[in-house]
């Protein structure tokens, strides 16, 4: 069979990859490219059986380092050649080594969010804190004005104790004590 007659791979599709196609292209795995469509970070499609469809393009822009059409290509087979006398990185290490390197990225990524989340929500505390101190003080000068009127209301000023009250005469008659 002559080399032009053998049958050619079909034409690849670059807007409706498959998920191992596309993990293959971004060199990433398959929870990588799930995180990222779950985030919206990745747009995916789904197509007539429910697969999830990716966009070459779309793959590129989400993982600019990592990206390569050419893992698509089939290997050219390596007849005669020592595995001594391949590249010490093989393209499974490359793929790895890119894949962690968007994983990377993406945890660093979330790093600075959640970073930048608990400074916002540091500042919020600090702010409220602030706000209850201020509350706090106005109340307890409320307490003390409120204490201060009451006073003046109820007349609480010390009076002299009552003078006993002497033996009246109606007292003396009927032998008893003055109350």
């Amino acid at each position: 069979m002559c080399p032009a007659d053998a049958p050619s791979a079909p034409p690849v599709d670059y807007s409706r990859l498959t998920r191992k196609q596309a993990e293959r292209i971004a060199g990433v795995s398959r929870a990588t490219l799930a995180r990222y469509v779950a985030d919206g970070k990745l747009s995916a499609h789904k197509d007539g059986q429910g697969q999830n469809r990716y966009d070459a393009a779309e793959l590129q822009r989400v993982f600019p380092d990592s990206f390569d059409l050419k893992r698509l290509e089939t290997p050219a087979p390596r007849d005669g050649v020592s595995p001594d006398e391949l590249e010490d990185e093989t393209p499974r290490d490359s793929a790895a080594l890119a894949s962690l390197s968007v994983e990377k990225r993406y945890l660093t990524e979330e790093r600075d969010r959640l970073r930048e989340e608990a400074e916002r929500l540091r500042r919020e505390l600090a702010d409220e804190r602030r706000g209850r101190e201020g509350e706090r003080a106005e109340f307890m000068a409320l307490i003390r004005q409120h204490g201060e009127t009451v006073k003046q209301l109820t007349d609480q000023s010390q009076k002299p104790a009552a003078l006993p009250r002497q033996r009246g005469f109606l007292d003396w008659l009927l032998n008893r004590e003055p109350h």
